[in-house]
């Protein structure tokens, strides 16, 4: 494979062409010479002369190198567009002929080997050009869905994990009920619980009733449903990640608008008893049925 140095690739302009932190330090280090003495395979330097004069809108970092005896060559390329990450272009000096593409829908087409590999110039350019864009609302929205499941469970199974208390003070008054712990207290002490518990019996018992007043006691199906915010958009999503509806953000429902503006008002990761779960600004859990 033909190598090139790094001269060319600086016509671009420095938002859209930058260095990551690693290329930052070795440009501080060699000064006036850092185009000369970092190489890169000429069929990426091609591939991204064309790709940023195509797409006004990527930007691309060179984010890291492979340094040997006589030479450093650039090794990893990220490419962005408004922040969010398109893909990664990567060459590994010891696979010497091809050029590697990451995305993930190339990680979705090929899940055993996760990137498509290719010496030829064209081709390169034909499977950027496909994998290399933004994802649908619905995709990302599917992907906030698992990850505010994961949470949620998460948050579910910590919580479980903290009652000991509740466990000890409940066997110390079997056959007694936990909505009736001010009534049994003393009975508990009595019988040999330990007082100091009793202000983290109440914590943990209280964060639990919280968690599942949303959750359900057992598992998020069912109990609930999604709601993805982007832009104008509103999608919502069962807990299988099926698209259930969608609305504009300035004509919810009233159930989802209520909703929405209380968590709104919180933090990420946080519950609000009754009413939802707040993944992050964009994701939403909200309990009890979804209707248009």
């Amino acid at each position: 494979m033909e190598i090139t140095t790094l001269e060319g690739l600086y016509q671009h302009p420095t938002n859209r062409l930058t260095l990551g932190e690693e290329l930052q330090y070795l440009e501080r280090i060699h000064g006036d010479s850092f185009c000369e003495e970092l190489k890169i395979p000429k069929l990426i330097a091609d591939l991204i002369n064309s790709k940023l004069y195509q797409h006004s809108n990527h930007t691309i970092e060179l984010e890291s190198v492979h340094k040997q005896t006589a030479s450093t060559y650039v090794t990893d390329i990220v490419v962005r567009q408004a922040g969010e990450v398109l893909g990664y272009i990567t060459w590994n000096v010891y696979d010497f002929d091809k050029v590697r593409l990451h995305s993930k829908t190339i990680k979705k087409k090929l899940m055993r080997k996760g990137h498509l590999s290719s010496a030829s110039a064209e081709r390169l350019s034909k499977e950027y050009d496909t994998h290399f864009k933004p994802e649908e609302q619905i995709s990302k929205a599917k992907d906030l869905v698992s990850s505010t499941i994961r949470a949620m469970k998460q948050e579910h199974s910590r919580q479980m994990s903290l009652q000991s208390p509740v466990k000890s003070f409940a066997m110390s008054l079997v056959p007694y009920l936990m909505q009736n712990i001010d009534n049994y207290k003393e009975i508990a002490i009595s019988n040999g619980y330990d007082p100091d518990q009793l202000e983290e019996l109440h914590t943990v018992w209280s964060n639990l009733t919280l968690v599942e007043s949303v959750t359900g006691d057992r598992d998020i199906n069912g109990s609930g449903f999604f709601v993805h915010v982007e832009g104008d958009t509103c999608l919502v999503l069962d807990a299988l990640k099926k698209k259930q509806g969608a609305h504009y953000s300035y004509a919810l429902p009233e159930q989802i608008g209520r909703a929405v503006g209380m968590l709104k008002l919180t933090e990420n990761r946080t519950f609000i008893r009754n009413v939802g779960y707040k993944y992050d600004p964009s994701t939403y859990f909200i309990a009890g049925e979804y209707n248009e």
